[in-house]
């Protein structure tokens, strides 16, 4: 699930579990759908990996596109994350 936490950094963040972490690198471009059926692509900007070993996620953090940002997104706006090709991210 991801989550719009901050409307003026334009970031979403989301979870990754850590045996897909092959599957997602800087730079890399992401969908994110929300709200059932509106895309929006965003850019992979950070992979977090905490050390927490009870929990086997690594935080990634994606930067929106400040040119096209829709006026729908703002912070809570839950939705999936899908990976171009790969599926979604769960």
């Amino acid at each position: 699930i991801a989550r719009v936490f901050d409307p003026t950094d334009l970031i979403v963040k989301f979870a990754l579990p850590k045996s897909k972490k092959d599957l997602v690198k800087v730079g890399q471009r992401v969908e994110l759908t929300y709200d059932q059926d509106k895309k929006l692509v965003v850019t992979v900007s950070e992979l977090i990996d905490d050390h927490d070993v009870a929990i086997d996620f690594l935080q990634v953090t994606a930067e929106l596109d400040k040119n096209h940002r829709p006026d729908d997104i703002h912070v809570g706006v839950p939705g999936h994350v899908r990976l171009a090709d790969k599926g979604v991210a769960r």
